[in-house]
């Protein structure tokens, strides 16, 4: 398997599991444990994940590249601005 190939089939991995453990990959591929942590540090190195002790885990969507974040932005006030206006007078006693 190139090395092209491999980090697809890693990031395919990240995508399906949420976590990429480098010495499992390593057994299911049959290749070295070396191989796939320089596979995990390129691919940490262009942004597409970020390495771990033993694997790597997805980009949390605040440190993705703004590109990839838009639309992902939440407001904290929407949930209050969606809701009907209360009241704030007191009722009679």
């Amino acid at each position: 398997m190139l090395g092209a190939q491999r980090k697809a089939f890693l990031l395919k991995i990240l995508d399906r599991d949420g976590r990429v453990v480098a010495k499992s990959v390593a057994a299911e591929l049959g290749i070295s444990e070396d191989s796939i942590r320089r596979d995990l540090r390129e691919l940490a190195e262009a942004g597409a994940l970020i390495r771990v002790y033993g694997g790597a885990l997805p980009v949390p969507p605040a440190d993705r590249p703004m590109q990839e974040r838009h639309g992902t932005h939440w407001h904290p006030t929407a949930r209050t601005a969606s809701r009907p206006r209360r009241s704030r007078r007191s009722t009679p006693a």
